[in-house]
């Protein structure tokens, strides 16, 4: 996994490429394959969105209203690529759930 440094200048990279045209936000292909690249399992997705949050929260001291945008963008794009789910699986005592823990009810 990159450093906390790498995903920040990678997603820095990203944001400040973005062209903003109307209601849109156009990233540069290789930029964003780059960001989306290091999202390849839930725990590094979670490092990368937390790089995001760090631009995010950098444009906003900077008052850079299109970078924050652009961050934002990049975020919501960011999980929609990045879809988890919960497969419900059963175990020896044929109990069904989604692997969440037990159900409230048992003690």
């Amino acid at each position: 996994m990159a450093t906390e440094a790498v995903l920040t200048a990678v997603v820095s990279r990203a944001v400040q490429t973005a062209e903003l045209v109307d209601d849109e936000c156009l990233f540069d292909r290789d930029d964003l394959a780059a960001v989306l690249r290091y999202c390849d399992t839930a725990w590094n997705s979670d490092a990368v969105l937390a790089a995001v949050d760090t631009v995010l929260q950098q444009c906003v001291q900077d008052l850079d209203a299109a970078g924050a945008r652009a961050a934002g963008v990049l975020r919501a794009r960011i999980v929609r690529a990045t879809a988890r789910r919960q497969l419900p699986v059963e175990n020896i005592q044929g109990d069904i759930g989604a692997g969440r823990g037990a159900p409230p009810d048992v003690p």
